[in-house]
């Protein structure tokens, strides 16, 4: 039992034409892994186009951002500044009505004793 009886066949030589057809089966992948990597730069590009879009954006959006949160700050405080002095005002109104009821009640009392003096003193001469 020799190896010398059965040829190996990977060692069987190629003929021209099965060398051509490698040939060309090669050339061929190159081809399509050259398109291949066409297309994968340019899906690199416009990835890359995109992020620094939106890295842009993200910018613009941050600042206007920061600008709205100071314009809600700002207007905060002047709520709050309203809301003190609409407190303020209601504490001098309260005041003031406390002082002006009792004065304008103890007019009034002067004024209805007047006008009972008044009316006395007419149905007095009437008589």
């Amino acid at each position: 039992m020799s190896s010398a009886a059965t040829p190996d066949p990977s060692r069987v030589p190629l003929s021209d034409a099965e060398v051509k057809l490698q040939f060309d089966y090669l050339l061929a992948e190159l081809g399509e892994a050259r398109n291949a990597v066409k297309v994968l730069e340019h899906a690199r590009k416009t990835n890359d186009e995109r992020i620094l879009e939106l890295m842009q954006r993200t910018t613009r959006v941050e600042s206007e951002l920061h600008a709205l949160k100071e314009t809600v700050d700002k207007n905060t405080a002047d709520l709050n500044g309203l809301g003190k002095a609409a407190h303020t005002a209601d504490k001098i109104a309260k005041i003031a009505l406390g002082f002006v009821t009792p004065v304008i009640a103890g007019i009034s009392i002067a004024i209805i004793v007047g006008i009972y003096h008044l009316v006395v003193r007419l149905f007095a001469l009437v008589k």
